[in-house]
């Protein structure tokens, strides 16, 4: 009898198990935006009052943004450069409120693609627009520069490219380089999404309800089972 309950027992925590899987929604890396493809075609400089700056619009589930592989180059090398992310203002950088995440500092010493890491959690809110900075650290010893394409972004529903601008004015205005030379800041962003990924459609798929149903189904099923044997 104690062998048969232990048995029982077991069945039970593995059915729990298999239904606490199925309504999970464990968190994974991905590539939220890549246009970085492409040979560059321009650079906007990083300096004192100069940045480039790419727009992103975050997709329905919030992301922790890791890091950003970057083109740069530059004519007057080494230099250092760092990238920051900021609140979109009606369709602009927002200047004023500043960098809400700070990369590390990235020394630039020849052209090349360079990994911006964001050290602190740069949690970003679904549904919503953020830009990526570039930006020059205090004591720069040369300049550097963003590169930037012609290239077609490549999203995957996680993320949208939403185009590239510049301003040498510190933020005060800002150019925007899409519309006037087709530009692509070249740039890959990476991040840890808080959903599981999305399912290709030709895959047959349990909605949310119906895991929960489904959930619901195998503990009703293990109920039964320990009273049929009499527990």
């Amino acid at each position: 009898m104690q062998s048969t309950k232990i048995r029982s027992t077991c069945i039970l925590r593995s059915l729990l198990a298999v239904a606490w899987l199925l309504i999970s929604s464990p968190s994974f890396s991905a590539i939220l935006v890549d246009s970085s493809a492409g040979p560059p075609t321009a650079g906007y400089n990083i300096g004192a009052g100069f940045y480039g700056a790419m727009k992103f619009t975050i997709g329905p589930a919030a992301v922790i943004l890791q890091n950003a592989n970057v083109n740069l180059g530059g004519n007057s090398l080494p230099a250092t450069a760092a990238f920051e992310v900021w609140n979109d203002n009606a369709g602009d950088p927002n200047t004023a409120g500043g960098a809400i995440c700070q990369s590390g500092v990235i020394n630039v010493a020849a052209a090349g693609t360079y990994t911006a890491t964001f050290a602190a959690a740069c949690t970003l809110t679904a549904n919503t627009a953020y830009w990526l900075v570039s930006t020059s650290p205090a004591g720069n010893p040369g300049t550097a520069s963003w590169n930037a394409g012609t290239g077609s972004p490549v999203t995957n529903g996680l993320a949208t490219y939403g185009g590239t601008k510049f301003s040498n004015t510190a933020g005060v205005t800002w150019i925007d380089t899409t519309a006037v030379w087709n530009d692509v800041a070249l740039a890959q962003l990476n991040g840890i999404v808080a959903a599981p990924p999305p399912a290709p459609a030709s895959i047959p798929t349990l909605s949310e309800w119906g895991m929960i149903l489904l959930a619901s189904l195998l503990a009703i099923g293990s109920v039964i089972t320990l009273r049929r044997q009499g527990f």
